[in-house]
This record gives C-alpha cells, structure tokens and sequence, in this order.
C-alpha cells in the first residue's frame, strides 16, 4: 500500500494521540529509558499539545505531516520553535529559528524510509516558507546514528547529559 503524507485534521487527534504515546513508550523502552512514567507522560502531554495547537492554528504555531498507509497512521514529523536545550546549548531564540520535532515511526514500520520521506516533505515546507536553516535534538541513543546519517556529526554533544554515556546532540542543518 502506497504511503500518502498529509496534514493533521481534528478527526485525527485520537488516532495521533493514541499513536504518540504507543511509539513514546517504545522509544523509552528501547533505549533503556525505566522508572520515567512521569517524564514519558509529560513528553506525550508535550508533543500532543503540539499538534493540538497544530490543528488548531491550520500550521501556524506549529506544523506536523502524518504518514499514512491506508488508514494506517505509520508517521508523524513536525517543526515548531526551538526547546529549551536548543536555544540554551546553540545560544539562539526561539522566533527566528525552527526546530525539528516530533520524528516518530509505528515500530512496525522502521525502516522501511517512513521518516526519510517525511523529513524530505518537511524540509520541502520548510524551504517554501523561507527557512533556511534548522535545529534538531535527540537524546535517544538508538536514534541519533540516523540523524547522523542524515545530516553528519552533531553540532553540539551534551557529554553524559542523562548520565553516563548517556549523551545528548544537536544539529543546526542548512537547508
């Protein structure tokens, strides 16, 4: 089945939901994140108010694609402004610069270039409303080799951030 990228609608905000925190807490448990119940909650609560505010605003605050296959949601990726750590560590504000947000792909469905293809179609977006640039972070060890690829080495690495080995990176991507 064909994947079809689109836009958030409110009759979506259940599915996504759902869908935010099913891949959250895959993503917490692959990469070895435990006894976090309350951060996982206010990361979905965090992402979730995102896309409401997506929706809600038609793109404006922020703006999220869906991946879909059939009725499927497989993906979902956004930019909005840059987090705390990003204009901490990068020393940038957040109205003039966009950050990446919210890269999360149905476990069942990695690698299969889901993400890939949503990054492309956002970056497409991006550059139409006259980005040039953006800011990505991740703290998910399994996740940043893709970013790596995607992009190079991080702009900035936050030694042990979460503990021990437990590092943190940030990109600053031309686009």
């Amino acid at each position: 089945m064909d994947l079809i990228i689109r836009r958030p609608r409110r009759k979506d905000l259940l599915m996504l939901r759902s869908f935010l925190e099913m891949t959250m807490r895959h993503s917490f448990k692959i990469n070895g994140i435990v006894n976090a119940e309350t951060e996982l909650f206010k990361a979905i609560q965090s992402k979730y108010q995102d896309l409401l505010e997506d929706v809600q605003s038609d793109g404006e605050k922020h703006f999220h694609l869906l991946a879909m296959r059939g009725d499927v949601l497989v993906g979902c990726m956004g930019y909005g402004a840059p987090n705390e750590l990003i204009r901490k560590y990068m020393a940038i504000s957040s109205e003039e610069h966009v950050e990446l947000k919210s890269a999360y792909v149905h476990p069942w469905y990695k690698r299969q270039g889901i993400c890939v293809t949503l990054l492309r179609e956002l970056v497409k977006q991006l550059q139409g409303r006259g980005w040039g640039e953006m800011y990505l972070d991740c703290g998910y060890g399994l996740s940043q080799p893709f970013w790596e690829k995607q992009f190079g080495p991080a702009s900035k690495t936050l030694l042990d951030h979460w503990g021990p080995g437990e590092h943190h990176m940030i990109w600053k991507v031309l686009l």
